[in-house]
């Protein structure tokens, strides 16, 4: 038995030695964070939603293009992008966050393992205030809120507090 375990863990080693999902979500939320305080320092929490949604999805695809073997994605329970809704798998996943978040238990990751990929979950938790900016609540008369409305008209991202469970990376390693 531990010569299997041994085993299998180098084997898993080997396949994903050359991805790291804490590596990958770092960049991604540096990133995303770096460009969003830049935008909110220069020209406000308007201008800095407008970079968000012309630009997010560029930046995610431009750090996943890094990493051959993987793919990144973010998702919500209250997404804000469409494309950001979770599928089934990932609303099990979402909603089991949720709830461990409501017990103020915060688990860093969850690891599905499959057959031909390993999926990692990082959790995303409102831990700044400065999120709260286009992800609080946001005065319905607000320029915020019409651009809000103009890029996404079916937002669900608002209305959070400190702490609260936000969504998640998911990270999908490819075996090779």
């Amino acid at each position: 038995m531990k010569k299997l375990l041994a085993t299998t863990a180098i084997i898993s080693t080997i396949l994903f030695a050359n991805t790291t999902p804490n590596e990958i979500t770092k960049e991604l939320l540096t990133t995303l964070g770096k460009n969003l305080k830049t935008q909110l320092q220069k020209d406000g929490a308007n201008e800095a939603l407008k970079f968000c949604a012309l630009n997010a999805y560029k930046i995610t695809k431009e750090i996943q293009s890094k990493y051959p073997n993987a793919e990144i994605k973010r998702i919500s329970l209250k997404p804000r992008n469409p494309l950001d809704a979770p599928n089934e798998e990932e609303l099990i996943i979402l909603q089991a966050f949720e709830r461990l978040n409501s017990i103020n238990a915060k688990p860093k990751d969850i690891v599905v393992e499959k057959k031909d990929k390993k999926i990692i979950y990082k959790p995303l938790y409102i831990s700044k205030q400065v999120c709260l900016k286009c992800h609080g609540n946001i005065d319905p008369s607000s320029k915020l809120s019409q651009t809000l409305k103009h890029f996404y008209p079916d937002d669900k991202a608002t209305g959070y507090k400190m702490g609260d469970f936000r969504g998640a990376v998911v990270i999908t390693l490819k075996k090779k």
